[in-house]
């Protein structure tokens, strides 16, 4: 007996058949190729690194080569770490997420990076590279951000101050700006992280190094206190004699001069932004991240200086997060790019894309301000990540933190 088949059946079930192994290709694509991840980072830092490395394209790598992802913010990076497989290359910003990383990737990668990869980068972020015992390379300096002070040049030509180098010069700025127009210091207080930043840079400035460090240390110790929800122990940092006594003396002075707005504690960028906008802002403080991120005729009313302090430049540590790129493996696509990203050309791309200072002595910027932000850490010592970064407590701890430290200035 002849067994008739209906072509019309069998080309539709082998038409389905090979679309079926086309899917399933595509899907063993996607989830086969390494990753890079991003954590920490914003949008339009993703974005350019993301691009700058799709660009790579001479051997081994290509626009395909790797599959990126961006880490849900809400999480910590040590739950980003644990939900999914880990990533050929980790972006982070300094502090403990570069210290969770290399834990998590038991420093698998260090020394894939070549040892001359940080040759023409300035010597403070040289430093900055972070080694194993072994002197290799296990995270790589990338781009570099920086906590600045910006000066309404409008009020500041209007008040006839001559100068401001040193904080006698930008209170007395601050109150003749006032006088004139009622026009008052700025910052995210009511953002831990801006907060807890600036009072860190504060605390540097005042104490140096040392008192940044043991401020670090006293916050640590009391994170895992059962009754850490009311600080009492961990707000000893600004007490007489504390590390953290000056900077909380100076934030309380401005207030108490009415130099400093009223609800600063409550505070986001966007109300900074907005009275920078309606010119009611005569000093703010901000990152230079933060700063990319204000409309350009805002912007070029304001003027960047550091954070100042009387102790030599060759003591200061200034606030300046270091975006890290962290390896897990040592294949050679992951290495390849690792190579690459200290390049002067890759700089350059990198700097202008995401408008941060790049790691590199000699390589263009986007504009003055990326290049004074290279040109001040490159003068000092290896930057602090920033005091809501370097401290070793979660999120929910670090907005009591700062909501208490900021609560601390007005009730005194």
């Amino acid at each position: 007996m002849k067994i008739k088949f209906d072509k019309k059946k069998t080309a539709i079930t082998a038409a389905v058949a090979v679309l079926v192994i086309i899917i399933a290709v595509i899907i063993i694509c996607l989830t086969s190729r390494p990753v890079i991840a991003f954590h920490g980072l914003t949008e339009r830092e993703a974005d350019s690194i993301t691009k700058t490395i799709s660009g790579m394209k001479d051997k081994p790598l290509s626009e395909k080569t790797f599959r990126y992802v961006v880490y849900d913010a809400s999480l910590s990076l040590e739950q980003n770490l644990r939900k999914g497989r880990k990533p050929s290359i980790l972006f982070v910003r300094s502090g403990t997420d570069v210290d969770t990383a290399r834990k998590a990737f038991r420093d698998k990668g260090a020394g894939i990076i070549p040892a001359d990869t940080t040759a023409e980068m300035t010597s403070s972020i040289k430093s900055s590279a972070v080694y194993i015992e072994t002197k290799e390379l296990a995270a790589l300096p990338v781009l570099s951000d920086n906590l600045e002070i910006d000066i309404n040049m409008n009020l500041y030509k209007r008040t006839g101050v001559k100068n401001i180098a040193t904080w006698n010069d930008i209170e007395n700025f601050a109150k003749k700006a006032v006088e004139l127009s009622g026009a008052r210091i700025v910052f995210a207080g009511g953002d831990s992280t801006a907060a807890l930043d600036l009072f860190g840079a504060l605390i540097e400035s005042t104490g140096g190094r040392d008192a940044y460090n043991k401020t670090v240390q006293m916050i640590n110790e009391n994170a895992s206190e059962s009754s850490w929800e009311e600080m009492n122990k961990a707000l000893k940092i600004t007490e007489s004699g504390a590390p953290g006594y000056l900077a909380m003396e100076m934030l309380r002075r401005w207030y108490d001069e009415k130099i400093l707005v009223t609800g600063f504690s409550n505070f986001t960028l966007a109300d900074v932004k907005s009275f920078m906008k309606t010119n009611s802002a005569s000093i703010a403080f901000m990152t230079l991240s933060e700063h990319r991120t204000i409309d350009k005729n805002i912007i070029e009313k304001y003027t960047s200086i550091y954070i100042p302090s009387q102790k030599p430049a060759s003591t200061r540590h200034f606030t300046a997060p270091i975006i890290y790129a962290v390896p897990s493996s040592k294949n050679r696509k992951t290495a390849a790019v690792m190579e690459r990203l200290a390049a002067k050309e890759t700089q350059q791309k990198l700097s202008k894309g995401t408008g941060l200072a790049p790691v590199l002595s000699n390589c263009r910027t986007l504009d003055r301000q990326a290049d004074d932000a290279r040109f001040w850490v490159a003068a000092t010592n290896a930057p602090l990540a920033g005091l809501s970064r370097s401290v070793a407590i979660t999120e929910e701890q670090k907005d009591r933190l700062s909501e208490r430290l900021m609560s601390l200035v007005i009730r005194h």
